[in-house]
């Protein structure tokens, strides 16, 4: 899921940028959000104090881009911490990705979900790094992989299941160090 949110995260940032549109009392909201994007945003029409991107991508792009709308909503606004809560939607109109960017970085819980509705991801991120569990399910609902991460390395057991829900292996890491391997028939 990391690896999803991230090749969507920087596939947009060098196609998005200039804003100019909250007020200057803002000035260190509009930053942060400079820092995540590029791409001008919008006061969005349903949520008020929020910001919109809407742009469309073409239905055959072999880059893995579902975004079509994004959304950022200032949480907490305070001189050097900046909280924005983030949900992403496909074309269609399925949520994507939820998450929050505290100054400019992933943090806290982040949910993904597959074209289906079925949800996809959870991981938890700190300062931009994916830190303790996460798991990942099939678009059946069938969990995929659960595992931990340390500032963004393997670290402890991971478990991996087919669409059946049947165990197929197991990996033990050290700070990025496989351990052990353990594949079941």
């Amino acid at each position: 899921m990391k690896k999803m949110v991230l090749i969507l995260f920087f596939l947009f940032l060098p196609v998005l940028l200039p804003l100019n549109i909250m007020a200057q009392d803002n000035k260190e909201l509009l930053d942060q959000i400079r820092q995540i994007i590029n791409i001008e945003p919008t006061p969005c029409q349903d949520k008020k104090g929020c910001y919109c991107l809407e742009f469309t991508a073409k239905a055959d792009s072999p880059l893995p881009l579902r975004y079509a709308k994004c959304q950022f909503c200032p949480v907490e606004v305070h001189v050097g911490r900046i909280i924005l809560a983030f949900k992403s939607w496909d074309r269609d109109g399925n949520k994507v990705d939820e998450g929050r960017f505290i100054n400019g970085k992933m943090d806290d819980l982040w949910t993904s979900w597959h074209p289906n509705g079925v949800k996809a991801g959870e991981s938890n991120y700190r300062t931009g790094k994916q830190t303790g569990q996460f798991t990942t399910w099939h678009d059946n609902g069938q969990i995929a992989v659960q595992g931990y991460h340390k500032d963004d390395v393997a670290n402890g057991e991971w478990s991996y299941w087919d669409k059946t829900g049947r165990l197929t292996k197991k990996l033990v890491w050290d700070n990025g160090k496989l351990l052990s391997k353990e594949e079941f028939k």
